[in-house]
């Protein structure tokens, strides 16, 4: 992704599986049994992997994914420029013309989605709108998770 070429799924299986990983057993060692991890987890097979996998690291927890994504397409500007933003500070692989690709698989969760069904597990799609900066999106994020 650093060189402008998508990722292909058998690319992404591996990276996900390793996120899953650690943010369960991050989970599992932390006091409040409460773990952060960050990825693009744009398609529906990359979020199921993502919570059966941690299901399968450390077995019988509740897992709650929060899904972040645009408000529309067209926000692909808003997107680009926070993760302009992000560069500045960090050191972040991805570049910022790679994010039409991005916004291309997303599939946004909707309530009929597998995640929603299993009691031991959510999955939280938040909505990301415009007027909203990241503090609030993570004041927005941390609600929710006190709500569940």
């Amino acid at each position: 992704m650093s060189a402008s070429v998508p990722l292909s799924d058998s690319d992404r299986w591996p990276w996900l599986e390793s996120v899953a990983t650690k943010s369960a057993l991050a989970a599992a060692e932390a006091p409040a049994r409460i773990a952060v991890a960050s990825c693009s987890a744009l398609k529906q097979s990359y979020r199921e992997f993502l919570i059966s996998h941690m299901i399968k690291v450390v077995p019988f927890c509740a897992m709650l994914l929060v899904f972040l994504y645009p408000e529309s397409e067209s926000d692909a500007d808003l997107v680009a420029s926070r993760m302009e933003q992000r560069s500045a500070t960090t050191n972040h692989f991805m570049a910022s013309d790679m994010i039409s690709s991005q916004l291309a698989i997303t599939q946004v969760p909707h309530n009929d989605e597998g995640l929603l069904s299993k009691p031991s597990y959510r999955c939280l799609p938040i909505r990301v709108k415009k007027n909203l900066t990241p503090e609030d999106v993570v004041v927005r994020i941390i609600s929710l998770i006190n709500m569940n």
